[in-house]
C-alpha cells in the first residue's frame, strides 16, 4: 500500500512511550549489578567473559567478531566494471513534477541517445 500524505492511519504521535520493547528491557537489565559482583555490571561481565574465552581458546573468529563489532570493517574498494577507468557521469532526468507519459518520452528519448553513441 503506498504512502498517502494525509491517511487517516498514520501514527503522527509515534509508537507510545510505555510500550513494550525487547531491547529497551535488555539494555536496562544489562546496566544492573548483580549481587556480590564488585559493581560490575552484566554487561561488563558479559563482555569480559566473551573477551576471556575468546582469547584463551584463541578463537580467531571469535576475536575477528569483537573487533569488527568494536572497530568496524575495513573500507573495502571493489570496482566490478570498469577495471579501474572512472565512470563517466551520465546526466539523468528531472522527474519529481513530470506525469507519466512525460516521464516515458524522456527515458525513451534518453535510451535512444546512449544507443547512439
Amino acid at each position: 500500500m503506498p504512502f498517502k500524505k494525509d491517511d487517516e492511519n498514520i501514527n503522527r504521535n509515534g509508537r507510545p512511550k510505555d510500550s513494550f520493547s525487547l531491547i529497551t528491557l535488555l539494555k536496562q537489565e544489562l546496566q544492573k549489578c548483580p549481587k556480590g559482583k564488585d559493581k560490575k555490571t552484566y554487561a561488563r561481565i558479559m563482555v569480559k567473559k566473551m573477551i576471556d574465552e575468546a582469547v584463551e581458546k584463541g578463537d580467531d573468529q571469535k576475536l575477528k567478531l569483537i573487533f569488527n563489532y568494536t572497530e568496524g570493517l575495513p573500507k573495502q574498494v571493489i570496482d566490478h566494471t570498469t577495471k579501474g577507468d572512472k565512470i563517466e557521469n551520465k546526466t539523468f532526468i528531472q522527474i519529481n513534477s513530470m506525469d507519466e507519459k512525460t516521464i516515458d518520452d524522456e527515458f525513451q528519448k534518453k535510451l535512444n541517445s546512449q544507443n547512439d553513441e
